[in-house]
């Protein structure tokens, strides 16, 4: 099985990979590296 948790800041993401990790350490959790993408977007859009 495999969990893909997505959405906008602030809405308890974090807190719930970390209930998890928690309360199932069985599990494996792997975090995404977005780095890349986000340097490319402040690079288009130097006010972000």
């Amino acid at each position: 099985m495999i969990l893909s948790l997505q959405g906008c800041m602030a809405v308890g993401k974090t807190t719930a990979v970390r209930y998890i990790q928690e309360h199932a350490p069985y599990i494996h959790i792997s975090y995404e590296i977005n780095t890349d993408v986000i340097e490319e977007i402040k690079r288009r859009d130097p006010v972000t």
